[in-house]
């Protein structure tokens, strides 16, 4: 097989969402750093896993958020024919309208580069408000007490303690809903 270059004429750098394989984020930005494209980005967040050798430890591992694409920064002209079949299926297409493939603007870019926090904020909220405090209004779910509305008094180990009109009493934090 003969080597076509991947890239053409120099032109105004532009940034392109590139459709790689699930997971093989790292092996295309690999391949197109080998071909001197050196701007490759996807995005990820850090999450830890359970170490299998060492129990109790937290491994942290980059996951990717978008996975299947990766965004990629082109100084020159791309010859997409020869870039994906020299590729070798680490990139299968480029994101496009109809037969032109979509260049993003850097502000676009950006906001995608502060997709991660945007996320990870939008979780911790979500976990502060299902979070059971003193002096919070909650609903009691199973058993013989299911539907009541409750006033949480305090909570202490996973328990919180209430007033009830026929008198004071506790249940696991688990079993109430904000």
């Amino acid at each position: 097989m003969i080597h076509q270059p991947i890239v053409a004429e120099t032109w105004n750098p532009a940034w392109f969402v590139l459709i790689v394989p699930p997971q093989s984020e790292l092996v295309a930005t690999a391949w197109l750093a080998r071909q001197g494209i050196a701007e490759a980005w996807h995005p990820t967040e850090t999450i830890f896993v359970r170490n299998r050798y060492k129990p109790g430890k937290r491994i942290p591992k980059l996951k990717p958020i978008a996975t299947g694409y990766l965004f990629t920064r082109l100084d020159r002209r791309p010859i997409w024919d020869f870039l994906f079949a020299q590729s070798n299926g680490k990139i299968s297409d480029v994101m496009r309208v109809g037969e032109c493939p979509i260049a993003l603007r850097d502000a676009d870019l950006m906001a995608m580069k502060q997709m991660p926090e945007r996320l990870r904020a939008l979780r911790q909220a979500a976990i502060d408000a299902a979070t059971i405090r003193p002096g919070d209004m909650a609903t009691i779910t199973g058993g013989h007490m299911d539907g009541w509305t409750i006033r949480v008094d305090d909570v202490k180990g996973g328990m919180a303690f209430f007033e009830a009109p026929i008198g004071a009493g506790r249940i696991e934090v688990g079993r109430l809903v904000k």
